[in-house]
């Protein structure tokens, strides 16, 4: 190894020593997998339904745009494309966290033979808790309420618990 490879090796070294965690104060995309139940209404059953899904989305300030996909084990799929605020209060390395949106829903119920669809718009809130595992890497809990409220009509309630990785700015 030359002497510049150990200089370069020192320096990447040194950076690495004295990363700081990101931060995302400005500007994320995030990727988020996740697991829980929800109310039930879904399948008509009335009970809860195991659930397992993944979100995709960015956030610029207060803004947030995502697009969330479930999948029950009632059979049923929901899709959700969703425009709403955040917003997060940290204290002790644990942040409280909340948020409110309007967007679209498609979901479908059933075996192939008997195929039920509902779509429409659908407003959500919700909130829960994080917490940072390693630089950019979260862990947290929520809960969240939808209300199918243009289409066909619904509500829900889901509860979950996600690992999410956030790179952002």
């Amino acid at each position: 190894m030359t002497a510049k490879h150990c200089l370069f090796a020192f320096a990447c070294a040194l950076v690495c020593a004295h990363a700081h965690p990101a931060r995302a104060d400005l500007a994320a995309v995030y990727v988020q997998g996740s697991g829980g139940v929800t109310s039930g209404t879904v399948d008509e059953l009335g009970s809860g339904s195991a659930a397992l899904g993944g979100r995709i989305g960015a956030r610029v300030l207060m803004g947030e745009l995502y697009l969330d996909r479930v999948g029950l084990a009632s059979e049923a799929t929901t899709t959700r494309y969703v425009l709403g605020v955040h917003g997060g209060l940290g204290l002790a390395g644990v942040t409280l966290h909340g948020g409110a949106g309007l967007g679209y829903l498609s979901e479908q119920a059933g075996a192939a033979a008997e195929m039920t669809e509902r779509r429409g718009a659908v407003a959500r809130v919700g909130g829960g808790l994080e917490t940072g595992l390693h630089y950019g890497l979260h862990a947290g809990a929520a809960l969240e309420a939808e209300s199918v409220v243009v289409g066909d009509t619904g509500s829900d309630v889901i509860g979950y618990l996600y690992l999410k990785l956030q790179l952002g700015v």
